[in-house]
């Protein structure tokens, strides 16, 4: 053996051959093939690594893709699919509807970070109350507006008389100094109207006519309040059958009825000049589609106060009263009707704020001798 080495070997070292072409051979390969790997792993090193999100229910993994090419039987499927979510929930250190909540969660800051959509305190989105704060306000402006339009059509003489009042004064101050003049005496009406002379008479002096100080006594019950230039006839005597009776529904009728010719005097109330209380009452405003000549007179009574004064002809008498009290009560209170038994007073009664039934406005006065 020792002569064939030496004869090989002798062999290859003068042809150029290396020695053990196997073993060397044999080397390269096993170099290559190290290589190979070692750049196999240099790539999956530098290829960035992706790491699997966990759905919210499990990917059930079917089969392979030699085996999509066939169908497989149901209950092998069924087997696959049970098998595969046994094995998700052994993994998933919580249960399904805690992740879905996660995830929900996940998502719902995403969006919010991205759109700016937030959650209000009633559960409306920022985006959902910002666009239904001006709808709201839409509707809101318009129905009031539709409730102001009718509501001034359906008392428009009555609001008419506040706003001229508004905005002509001097008209009312006229009225009210002409009816304030009425009221007077004739000695005080003597005094300040100029006597005209009469052919073949001999004129009279303003002494003279002081004289004859006769009042002046309108044929029918009255009432005048010269402030708000008011001359309006007193209505007596409605429904006194109706209350004699209880027929309460019939008695608000014959009120109503009685409105339209004026103001009314308050059936079971006391009268001018007697113990007790006189009440008159009558519309500040009312449908402009009922009879009637009255349905505003008092329309303007908020304006008076506490001190003025107004003038009763009742059965050819005259009473003048001052208010000492004001005040606005609601529909059920019935102590403004109450009679005391041992003072002479007289109330204003009349709906309030004008165009509403919400209250009621309420004028006590004493009589002035």
């Amino acid at each position: 053996m020792d002569q064939n080495f030496q004869q090989n070997s002798a062999q290859s070292s003068s042809s150029g051959i290396p020695i053990d072409l196997r073993s060397r051979k044999s080397k390269i390969d096993l170099s290559n093939s190290s290589l190979h790997m070692i750049s196999q792993k240099e790539d999956q090193r530098s290829t960035p690594v992706h790491t699997p999100q966990i759905n919210i229910l499990p990917k059930i993994e079917t089969i392979s893709d030699n085996a999509k090419m066939q169908p497989l039987q149901a209950g092998k499927i069924q087997n696959v699919q049970t098998q595969n979510l046994k094995t998700f929930q052994q993994t998933t250190p919580y249960s399904i509807p805690q992740k879905r909540n996660e995830i929900r969660k996940q998502i719902y800051v995403a969006l919010s970070q991205k759109t700016g959509i937030q959650k209000s305190r009633f559960g409306l989105s920022k985006a959902r109350f910002t666009k239904f704060v001006p709808q709201a306000f839409k509707l809101l402006a318009t129905t009031a507006f539709i409730f102001v339009i009718t509501l001034t059509a359906l008392n428009y003489p009555a609001y008419s008389q506040i706003l001229s009042d508004y905005l002509h004064p001097e008209v009312l101050q006229n009225a009210a100094e002409n009816l304030f003049r009425v009221t007077k005496k004739p000695s005080f009406l003597a005094s300040h109207i100029p006597l005209l002379p009469v052919a073949g008479i001999e004129r009279f002096t303003s002494s003279e006519l002081r004289s004859f100080d006769i009042p002046i006594i309108s044929p029918d019950n009255r009432i005048i309040i010269p402030k708000i230039g008011k001359n309006i006839p007193i209505v007596d005597n409605v429904g006194i059958k109706s209350l004699l009776s209880d027929n309460w529904s019939q008695l608000e009728k014959d009120i109503q009825k009685g409105l339209e010719d004026g103001v009314i005097h308050y059936p079971s109330t006391a009268e001018p000049g007697n113990i007790g209380n006189f009440v008159i009452t009558g519309h500040s405003s009312y449908y402009p589609w009922s009879a009637g000549k009255y349905k505003d007179v008092f329309a303007l009574l908020g304006k008076l106060d506490v001190g003025d004064t107004y003038t009763v002809y009742f059965k050819q008498h005259r009473y003048d009263y001052e208010i000492t009290e004001r005040k606005i009560v609601a529909p059920q209170e019935t102590s403004v009707l109450s009679q005391p038994k041992d003072k002479e007073i007289s109330t204003l009664l009349t709906c309030y704020p004008v165009g509403t039934t919400e209250s009621r406005l309420v004028l006590v006065a004493k009589p002035v001798k």
